[in-house]
């Protein structure tokens, strides 16, 4: 039920997160980052529920690169703006780290091999979402550069 509760509350946040977005790739985003949430609540609750939960790998890294690119690239896009929100990206990134490392915890116990190949894949799941949002806090931190400076 706590993993549950956990997978629901990171589908909620994200969901807000995007709702929040001061610009249309973070947007996208964070839309993207909810419904693959939403992927782990439903195979946990499967687990849950009939002990067959599965869940396919994503391909969330390479689909997110693109918008983080755009990111990068757009000078006209509200840095203020999305250094405002740097605070609850930071905190959705620390809650994936400890939600892979729940995961983690749960495939060590697991009670069959079903149960613990889908703790590791939710677990590796949960560090691509840990890898995007450090990638987005990272780029957030970085100094802007001058137009004059990308001429060259």
């Amino acid at each position: 039920e706590s993993l549950l509760q956990q997978e629901k509350q990171c589908t909620d946040r994200f969901r807000a997160l995007a709702a929040e977005a001061p610009t249309r790739g973070l947007q996208e985003l964070f839309t993207l980052l909810a419904v693959e949430e939403q992927k782990h609540f439903d195979a946990v609750d499967g687990l849950r529920r009939l002990c067959t939960g599965t869940l396919a790998q994503s391909r969330l890294l390479g689909t997110a690169k693109p918008l983080i690119e755009a990111l990068q690239a757009d000078l006209n896009v509200s840095l203020s703006r999305m250094k405002q929100q740097l605070p609850a990206y930071i905190s959705a990134r620390d809650v994936e780290a400890q939600t892979r490392d729940e995961y983690l915890q749960r495939a060590k116990y697991a009670f069959d091999h079903q149960a613990r190949v889908l703790f590791e894949t939710l677990a590796a799941e949960e560090q691509k979402h840990f890898v995007l949002l450090s990638l987005l806090v990272e780029l957030l931190n970085q100094e802007p550069v001058a137009p004059q400076h990308l001429r060259s």
